[in-house]
């Protein structure tokens, strides 16, 4: 009984360790996704900016 107690313990723990693995990388990819995306958005923000500046300088 001892010996198997260790056992499912350690089982458990490998079995738990892989799914709280992938969840903070899950949660750390959508961070990483996230960040991006808002970099994204504020780059989209800017290109069309851009865009205006170069058609007002082209219009100039």
């Amino acid at each position: 009984a001892n010996n198997c107690k260790p056992q499912n313990s350690k089982m458990n723990e490998m079995k738990v360790k892989p799914t709280r693995e992938k969840l903070p990388r899950r949660a750390a990819a959508t961070k990483n996704y996230k960040e991006p995306s808002s970099s994204e958005s504020e780059s989209e923000l800017k290109i069309p900016t851009c865009t205006s500046k170069e058609e007002k300088s082209k219009i100039q």
